[in-house]
């Protein structure tokens, strides 16, 4: 019974049980009301033009179109790499810095989740 139960539970969340034709899935979160919004007392964002830009304290830090889900749920570190990675640092350099282990980011590159720039001989 209990093993059923949670058969049940798992269809539910990819999408349905057997026999429905269309999956159960709302996208509720996030919403981006328009102008300035605070997270926290330190944390703001702004959405404006289609763009929603994040301030902690005055000056932004990171933006993402209002569309793009997966630029939302990046983890920190995944952003914090991929910030190194533009100013244009190694990928070892960016490893000894975080803290990860170099193989872990040429993965992450090769599998499109971050993008380095090669520099030009």
């Amino acid at each position: 019974m209990l093993r059923a139960r949670f058969r049940e539970e798992r269809a539910l969340q990819r999408g349905g049980l057997k026999g429905e034709t269309e999956p159960c899935r709302r996208l509720q979160l996030p919403i981006f009301p328009d102008g300035l919004a605070s997270i926290t007392e330190d944390l703001a964002f702004e959405r404006k033009d289609g763009k929603v830009v994040y301030f902690p304290g005055l000056l932004p830090v990171f933006q993402h179109d209002e569309k793009d889900l997966k630029s939302f749920r990046m983890p920190p570190l995944r952003q914090r790499a991929q910030a190194l990675l533009d100013e244009g640092k190694s990928v070892p350099e960016v490893s000894r810095e975080i803290g990860v282990a170099g193989d872990t980011l040429r993965k992450a590159i090769g599998a499109g989740r971050l993008h380095a720039f090669r520099k030009k001989r």
